[in-house]
């Protein structure tokens, strides 16, 4: 089972440090009911959730009243988890990779494989080159709709910017091009 090599992506947060690694709807909804259990005040979701378990963490803590924020699965789009009732979207990552090329097909990939984490990222190259603004405007509109927050973590492209680490001499055009997409969403969230 490829998930217990990803524990530190593949999982519900419960309690600071407490993690629970979770592969399919149902213990997707008991690790929600035990995070509440030991006294967890909101749920995070990771990367490489999977859409099943990252549908039955939704259910359950809509159903139990827990609010619930994190990444944006690769498994999803971030509309997908606005409508579903995420709270907040951390990072802004995945909001920018579904600007480019190639993305749905690339996620249909991340979907379909039995070993998601063994699909190659969209190369540096295609995002730069067909990153489109424009993209982003129906997750905006659905993030105002659902009044779902984003965190666009912009200290963390200081030390990433998609697939690499980036060299000091490159901070600021990279930081310019990949942090873009944060601050427009971040502002137009506040309208």
């Amino acid at each position: 089972d490829w998930s217990s090599d990803v524990c530190s992506s593949d999982l519900a947060y419960s309690l600071p440090g407490g993690r629970a690694v979770v592969t399919n709807a149902q213990e997707g909804r008991e690790a929600v009911r035990k995070s509440i259990d030991e006294g967890a005040e909101f749920i995070k979701v990771y990367t490489w959730l999977r859409r099943d378990a990252y549908f039955g963490i939704a259910e359950e803590s809509s159903k139990l009243g827990i609010p619930f924020g994190g990444h944006v699965p690769y498994s999803m789009t971030a509309i997908e988890c606005s409508d579903a009732g995420q709270k907040s979207i951390e990072h802004a990552y995945h909001i920018e990779i579904a600007c480019v090329d190639g993305y749905e097909a690339w996620r249909q990939r991340v979907i379909e494989a039995n070993d998601p984490t063994t699909v190659p990222m969209l190369s540096n190259k295609v995002r730069e080159d067909t990153f489109e603004l424009g993209r982003a405007t129906p997750v905006i509109e659905r993030f105002r709709k659902n009044g779902t927050w984003l965190c666009p973590t912009l200290s963390a492209s200081l030390g990433v910017a998609g697939d690499r680490v980036l060299r000091s001499e490159e901070h600021t055009s990279e930081l310019q091009s990949h942090s873009f997409i944060s601050y427009a969403v971040f502002c137009l969230k506040k309208k």
